[in-house]
C-alpha cells in the first residue's frame, strides 16, 4: 500500500492510498484499487485530486499493473473519477466499481 500527499505551503491540503496488485475480482484480474482520496474541501476542483490520481496511476503502472479501480462514495466523487477517465462497472446488486486501463 501507498500513500501520497499534495502540499501547498507546508499544509497537507491532499492524500490518496493505493494497493497494487490487488485482485480485482469484479473484472476478474489484478490492478491497482485507489483505497481512500481526501482533498480539503475548500480546494476542490483545483486539480489537486487529478494530480494524486496521476501519482497512483504512475505507481500502478511501475509496478506492472494495467488496471486502476475505486469505489465512488456518492455522485461527486462518481463525477470526479469519470472525469478521471474512469468507467462505471458497477454490475448489479454489488457495490459501486469504477475503472480506468492504463496504457
Amino acid at each position: 500500500m501507498s500513500d501520497f500527499v499534495a502540499e501547498r505551503a507546508g499544509e497537507v491540503v491532499g492524500w490518496i492510498q493505493v494497493t497494487v496488485h490487488e485482485e480485482l475480482d469484479e473484472i476478474g484480474e489484478q490492478g491497482a484499487w485507489i483505497q481512500s482520496l481526501a482533498v480539503l474541501p475548500h480546494l476542490r476542483g483545483q486539480g489537486i485530486g487529478g494530480k494524486l490520481v496521476e501519482r497512483a496511476q504512475a505507481q500502478a503502472i511501475q509496478a506492472g499493473d494495467r488496471v486502476i479501480a475505486c469505489q465512488p462514495l456518492d455522485q461527486d466523487s462518481a463525477a470526479f473519477f469519470r472525469g478521471q477517465g474512469f468507467a462505471d462497472n458497477t454490475m448489479q446488486e454489488h457495490e459501486p466499481f469504477w475503472s480506468k486501463r492504463m496504457t
